[in-house]
């Protein structure tokens, strides 16, 4: 059930699935509304008129353009105060955008004349790092790096099914890692999360260095202790 005014005559209507019907103001106020929606007049409610000004009028052809995130152009046009402006939220450490981003940019950012940019800095802020966003262009060197990344777990995967194996030769033995590890491993393969640190077998082993009990293969399920074995034997690492 719900409830809304009617913007021409001024009634408000009680939506109950498909019965529509009028009530009074009265009737309304005694409800405990889980959700409410409300309908700005005006978009001088919250902009003062030098920043419409601005966004209004057309900029000179040879004034440049600047770009910003959306999401902080968004929270502008709907909030009194969207808080500094974040160019970090959606740039590359190298500063330009990342190849996964670049699909479809513009959903992103928003291109706005620089005088404008400026206004909105003198008011409301910049959070500490890429100031002026000039170009919305990908960044070469991601991409480069995200193609050697594809490279390595294309390369990592094949070493790691060619060692593994459900039997060792006589004499030979398994090694025992750290599960954890092993999933941060699992995701960089699939593409899913950046390469894996150096591994840690600290929650494996005693302080005597010999293997904690009760190991199993898998996901051992205490707090402390998340184990698996590594099928590749120690003549293959």
């Amino acid at each position: 059930m719900s409830y809304c005014k009617e913007p021409q005559s001024g009634l408000w209507l009680e939506y109950d699935d498909s019965a529509v019907s009028v009530v009074t103001a009265e009737d309304v106020s005694r409800v405990q509304a889980y959700a409410l929606f409300y309908e700005r007049k005006g978009q001088m409610a919250i902009k003062d008129r030098e920043e419409w000004s601005l966004i209004a009028s057309e900029p000179s052809i040879h004034e440049p353009k600047v770009w910003i995130p959306r999401v902080w152009f968004n929270n502008w046009l709907t909030m009194s105060n969207p808080g500094p402006i974040d160019n970090k939220s959606w740039l590359c450490p190298h500063g330009s955008l990342p190849p996964e981003k670049h699909v479809d940019p513009l959903h992103l950012v928003q291109s706005i004349p620089l005088s404008v940019y400026e206004h909105f800095i003198n008011k409301y802020g910049l959070v500490p790092g890429r100031s002026v966003v000039e170009t919305c262009n990908v960044c070469l060197i991601c991409k480069e790096e995200q193609v050697l990344l594809d490279h390595r777990r294309k390369r990592e995967e094949s070493d790691i099914q060619s060692l593994d194996t459900s039997s060792l030769p006589e004499g030979e033995f398994w090694y025992l890692i750290n599960a954890e590890w092993l999933f941060e491993w699992g995701q960089f393969k699939s593409g899913l999360g950046p390469p894996p640190g150096p591994i840690s077998n600290d929650k494996l082993i005693q302080s005597d260095d010999r293997p904690r009990p009760n190991l199993v293969r898998g996901i051992f399920h205490t707090v402390l202790i998340n184990c698996s074995i590594l099928t590749i034997n120690r003549h293959s690492l």
